[in-house]
Parts: structure tokens; sequence; C-alpha cells
């Protein structure tokens, strides 16, 4: 567990889901849990539907909990019409049991819930200063750090004409590099899906660190919290918390439990990874009844996936 000094305080603790992937079940045992930890606010790293059989069960849920929410690629390529998820499909199979869940849920879902997912914004910003209590969470408009970060926009990686605007975008980069971090005795949260930069970029606990510290430069957050790999880890990087939440819906560690982030904010940033049960025979049992692919119930079944 990594740790971080900040000034004396009260503690703000902040749990955090992602990747539910339209698995309704796992998501109401993760916040029937959540509830029993008493958290000061709830936040969605993305992905709300793709793959499981119940998507607007997932995304009307997380409308009446009232959790703010970031855009995953799967929300994105669903709710946008685009080809692809611009998922790392590692074979035929892989790639198959995408193109069935992007064909599904788009069918699936209501045009309310598209409609839900395509007003998600990419980036939620989070500045948690003196006194330290809930309403100093303040939420930022992205647009507000404009002068600091570099917004994108995802369908550039998916449109071929927008070669242009993916320059001006790195342009962008390159002149906001590292931009001025939290004063000490503050914290300032990053919540995105993929990375600072792309959607649908994957940070894993292999990830290099060189590119770690090329991504905390693209921030003025020294705390950033994603989803996307499935896989939770907790990085300090040069001064800044990379925290990855792992995965509600379609967990690949091993086990089919659900798992989400604890992250407590006071003194230090301490991160705690929850694993919830759930009833995995019901999501098998419906995905079975819309005929999804046999390899993608034995990875909700399992929590392998090769």
């Amino acid at each position: 567990m990594q740790q971080n000094k900040r000034s004396g305080g009260k503690q703000v603790n902040i749990a955090v889901i992602a990747d539910i992937h339209a698995n309704a079940e796992a998501l109401n045992a993760v916040l029937s849990d959540i509830e029993s930890q008493h958290p000061d606010l709830v936040l969605c790293a993305g992905d709300l539907v793709g793959y499981g059989p119940q998507p607007n069960e997932v995304v009307e849920k997380i409308i009446d909990a009232k959790i703010p929410a970031v855009m995953g690629n799967y929300d994105d390529a669903t709710a946008n019409f685009r080809l692809i998820c611009g998922c790392d499909y590692t074979s035929e199979t892989a790639q198959a049991v995408g193109e069935f869940s992007i064909r599904f849920t788009r069918e699936t879902l209501e045009e309310k819930n598209k409609a839900h997912l395509r007003s998600l914004p990419y980036h939620l910003f989070y500045r948690i200063g003196e006194p330290l209590q809930p309403p100093a969470l303040v939420p930022l408009p992205p647009e507000s750090l404009s002068g600091l970060y570099p917004m994108y926009d995802p369908a550039f990686d998916t449109m071929e004409d927008n070669a242009p605007q993916i320059q001006s975008y790195r342009e962008a980069v390159e002149r906001y590099a590292s931009p001025p971090k939290p004063a000490p005795g503050e914290w300032l949260i990053h919540v995105f899906h993929g990375s600072p930069r792309r959607l649908n970029e994957y940070l894993r606990m292999n990830t290099p660190i060189e590119e770690l510290r090329a991504l905390v430069k693209l921030t003025p957050a020294n705390v950033m919290i994603c989803g996307h790999s499935h896989q939770t880890f907790h990085k300090l990087v040069d001064g800044v918390h990379i925290i990855n939440v792992g995965s509600v819906g379609k967990p690949k560690q091993g086990n089919p439990n659900a798992t989400y982030a604890l992250i407590q904010l006071g003194d230090t940033v301490a991160v705690t990874f929850r694993e919830v049960a759930y009833d995995v025979d019901t999501v098998v049992s419906e995905m079975k009844g819309h005929g999804h692919p046999q390899a993608l119930i034995d990875i909700i079944q399992t929590g392998i996936d090769s």
C-alpha cells in the first residue's frame, strides 16, 4: 500500500467502481458492500456496458444512485455507433466476443440510456483541501483546467480523417507538459477510464515506469484514478498516486468476485481493494438465454481472461 503525507485534518473516504460491463448482479452486490463502508462519495471510472446481459439495468442504476461517471471505451463505442471498441484483442476468439458484445449491447440498450452514455464526460476532477471534510470534495469542470490540461476527444482515434486534430492534441500535450501540482495539504483527483491521454490506453501492473512517468506529467492532479485493464494496483510515481480500481462486472484476477477500491485521503492516501462475491449463476443463466459466446461465459465464471 502506497502512502503520501498531507497536512492534518479529517479523512475523506471515496469508493470508486469501474468496468461494470452490464453486470447488474455484480453492481448491486458491490453497491451494498459500499453502503456498509459509508464513503463520502462514490465515483465510476467508466465502461458501464459491454459484455454482460444487463446494460439497461446498469445504466439506470448508476443514474438512480446519482453516481458521477466518466465515459469508458465501450460506452463510447456503443452510444456513438463506432465500429470497434478500441479493445486490445489477443486472439480471434477475443475479437469475436468483442464483436458480439458491441452488437448485442447496441441492440439491447434503450435510446434514453444511449443518450446518457453519450453525455458522460471523459474526465472528472475533484479538489480536496482544507478543511478536509466532505464539502471540500469540490467537483471541477474540466474546462476550468483547460489552461493546464488539454482535453482529448477519443473519437480522433477511430476516425481516419482526424489526423489534424490528433496532431493538435499531441502538440497541446507537449505545450502543457508538467502542469503544476496541488499545494502541500491538498489533493486533486483526476478520474478517467484508460489514461489521461487516451480513452482506451491500458494501465497495468506491468506498465513500464517510464510510461507512467510520462503520463503523470499530463495532468495537474496528484491522484489519478482509472479502470479499463481490470487489474487493481496502486503505485506512487513522482509524487502522484496512480490507482486502478479493477472491475465490477468482468474481473480478470483469477476469481469471479467483483472488485472496487476504497480510497482514503487525509494525512496519507491509502487504498483498499475489496472483493465482493455475487450471484454469478444468475448472470450466466441470462447470458446463455441471450446466446452469449461460451468463451465470455467462461470469463465471468472464472475471472480468467487469457
